[in-house]
């Protein structure tokens, strides 16, 4: 492993204040942003002990593996029966892996060289069994529009915010995730909340047709992902749960109205529900409203060396609720520091789903 293609791959995955918060936790000294911590790492291979070497290199290599399963991700629900994902999970475990160029540099970012002259289709690169599941890694190219909040500085200065969009080739890691226990199927999509949601929806639909054609493949019979959880219940039980992390978007409409308003807060630390002017608002209308957007953040790990601040985001939209039964089906994790916080965010969306 060459550390370079190690810090390549990380800088470009994972966003530098989540690096941040996990460098913090194993005392390793950061820069301002990620090339002056770059250069941090550099000064500890070029001077530091042959141990401080090898324990820099093992935890940024752990960190850069679990990020790639759980860092930001579009989720999809599917149920399907045990005996059929058990099925499906021995079939890729007998399965023998094609060769193709992203397989041959897993677990580590293409140049971009490399990645420009690769072909489009996606390919399944790695099957790992671990905790009573089956995770399957696929990777492929993309071309995508990506949403970047840019600092309103000088000439700009006089603007509260900025947007810019960058539109280029980028090496997606997808992530199928079968769970015989709670027999569900669940789509990791590699895009965060800043990708458009038709990019999004585009990324959603070629990992799903690999995945099911692959199963076709194994069984003889068309095999289709087609019972797929709806989120939109979770939306307004979140909303309406005081105390449950904290609500930094929300879009809603009034009932008896019909007036939609959406609100933000992501630069605070101030929940929406308890912010006055939304407040006001609420107790104004006897707090009928009726959610259809919402993100919520959680501190997780108070009290500990890791302090993080994952986020739920259901990105519903105002003409679902003319549907007689709303339906969402994506929800967005981002800002995951591993997979103690993404497991921690999935347990909040399952126990509104049972409610």
């Amino acid at each position: 492993m060459s550390f370079d293609l190690l810090i390549d791959s990380l800088s470009k995955r994972i966003s530098f204040h989540v690096m941040r918060t996990i460098l913090h936790h194993h005392n390793i000294k950061v820069g301002r942003n990620w090339d002056g911590t770059i250069e941090k790492f550099k000064y500890i291979l070029d001077e530091g002990s042959e141990e401080k070497k090898d324990k820099l290199i093992a935890i940024l290599n752990s960190v850069y593996l679990e990020h790639l399963i759980t860092g930001d991700r579009s989720v999809h629900f599917f149920k399907e029966d045990k005996q059929t994902i058990i099925n499906i999970m021995e079939y890729f475990n007998n399965y023998k892996i094609t060769e193709s160029l992203f397989k041959s540099n897993y677990p580590y970012l293409l140049d971009d060289v490399a990645l420009n002259d690769t072909e489009n289709n996606t390919f399944l690169v790695d099957v790992i069994n671990c905790e009573e599941k089956q995770v399957l890694i696929f990777c492929s190219k993309r071309f995508i529009r990506e949403r970047f909040d840019i600092p309103p500085r000088g000439d700009l200065s006089e603007y509260s915010e900025i947007i810019g969009i960058k539109r280029h080739n980028k090496q997606s890691f997808d992530i199928i995730v079968l769970h015989p226990l709670t027999e569900t199927i669940e789509i990791r999509v590699d895009v965060g909340s800043k990708v458009p949601a038709d990019d999004r929806k585009t990324s959603f639909i070629n990992i799903k047709r690999a995945f099911q054609e692959l199963v076709t493949g194994f069984t003889g019979t068309q095999f289709i992902l087609n019972n797929v959880v709806n989120l939109f219940p979770v939306i307004n039980k979140l909303y309406l749960s005081e105390g449950e992390g904290r609500v930094c978007e929300l879009a809603f409409t009034t009932d008896g109205t019909s007036s939609n308003k959406h609100e933000k807060m992501r630069q605070r630390h101030e929940c929406l529900r308890s912010e006055a002017y939304h407040k006001g608002g609420f107790d104004a209308v006897e707090g009928r409203i009726t959610a259809y957007r919402i993100a919520v953040t959680w501190e997780h790990g108070t009290g500990t060396s890791l302090v993080t601040k994952p986020e739920l985001f259901l990105a519903g939209s105002a003409t679902m609720l003319s549907q007689e039964e709303p339906i969402l089906t994506e929800a967005i994790i981002t800002d995951c520091a591993g997979k103690e916080d993404y497991n921690f965010v999935i347990s909040k969306l399952n126990s509104f789903l049972e409610q």
